[in-house]
């Protein structure tokens, strides 16, 4: 990753790692774009943070774009989730899909967190990341061990972001999680 002003927090796994970035950054009433279909877990962790999901649609042959983004911002949206490869449909978000992400995020100063724990399971080509398409100041990206070393069990993930985020991430986490596992 290697931006200066960086910084990152072992999670108790991605779900930690979600929970603790919507805290951290999530006032009650704020929304957050989640892509649809989703993981189960993305609107329930929103709301546990009094935050609102909103969804944006990613079913197949439907490319995201900044219009798809645009029509569910509001006022009150702080967030945009993005999940590549998606869980569940393994959908692979490409560069124009993830620079479309980066584009809204600056017009509106929102921050993205982008779910790659399934980074290793691209099979068509190499895994397309975030970093370097959205602006590295607004952007947290949560990885973990769960998938690719099957150890779900060990609840091991990471995050990585603007320092400011991360710590209050960690501020966060000594108070619930304490630690990972």
């Amino acid at each position: 990753y290697g931006y200066a002003g960086h910084d990152s927090i072992v999670t108790c796994g991605v779900s930690g790692g979600l929970m603790l970035g919507f805290v951290a950054l999530l006032d009650p009433g704020d929304e957050i774009l989640v892509p649809d279909p989703y993981f189960t877990m993305y609107p329930v962790l929103a709301g546990m943070c009094s935050g609102v999901p909103v969804s944006y649609d990613l079913y197949p042959g439907h490319p995201l774009t900044e219009a798809e983004l645009e029509r569910h911002i509001t006022a009150k949206t702080r967030l945009i989730l993005i999940n590549s490869p998606s869980n569940p449909t393994g959908r692979t978000l490409n560069d124009a899909e993830l620079k479309a992400v980066g584009a809204v995020a600056d017009r509106h100063d929102l921050v993205v967190i982008s779910d790659e724990i399934y980074d290793a399971f691209v099979y068509d080509g190499p895994h397309v990341s975030a970093v370097g398409r959205v602006d590295p100041e607004r952007l947290v990206v949560l990885g973990g061990f769960s998938k690719t070393y099957a150890m779900p069990g060990w609840r091991l993930g990471w995050a990585v972001g603007p320092h400011e985020i991360i710590d209050a991430m960690r501020r966060m986490q000594q108070f619930s999680f304490v630690c990972a596992p």
